[in-house]
């Protein structure tokens, strides 16, 4: 039987695909950890900070297509003969995909708290200095620490959204 709507492909390069991007979120997490690793050290740095991010970004995006491609390999036409195997794959599949998520999730907090104490340093190094001798040193800082909480604020965001993911990936098995 083939299969075409969605990312085109019988349900073997579907499962394929799932199985890759769950590998992905693995390796992902496992790079986030090594860069949170570094935050606090002299190896942190903006661009350090802002690759960890991006990285948090890939990670959730790759969640949800895999989170997509695991409902659409479920809804499969399936033959008799072929329905017990597929549920045995689509169950492992989910398994090794909550198994992933809960890593990411673990990591995803992890850095939202590491973030949540950098602002928390800078704010009170800035009360502990008398404050900014010159106003666009000071309007610089200000953009820089609206920065940081937006980022908190989406580290937190997706925190959210990863639990949902669990919560949707613990149902389905």
């Amino acid at each position: 039987m083939s299969y075409i709507p969605g990312i085109g492909g019988d349900p073997a390069q579907l499962a394929q695909r799932i199985s890759s991007n769950i590998q992905k979120i693995t390796q992902c997490s496992v790079e986030i950890q090594r860069a949170l690793n570094q935050l606090g050290t002299p190896q942190d740095s903006p661009e350090l900070r802002q690759q960890l991010q991006q990285k948090q970004q890939y990670t959730n995006q790759l969640a949800k297509e895999t989170d997509k491609y695991i409902k659409e390999f479920g809804s499969l036409p399936t033959t008799p003969s072929e329905q017990r195997q597929r549920k045995i794959q689509k169950d492992r599949l989910v398994a090794e995909f909550t198994t992933s998520l809960t890593n990411f999730q673990k990591v995803q907090r992890q850095a939202a708290e590491r973030e949540k104490e950098f602002v928390a340093r800078v704010r009170a190094g800035s009360r502990v200095s008398g404050g900014f001798p010159e106003e666009s040193s000071k309007e610089r800082n200000l953009v820089s620490w609206e920065s940081i909480e937006a980022n908190v604020e989406n580290a937190e965001v997706h925190v959210q959204q990863a639990n949902q993911q669990l919560s949707r990936a613990a149902d389905y098995q």
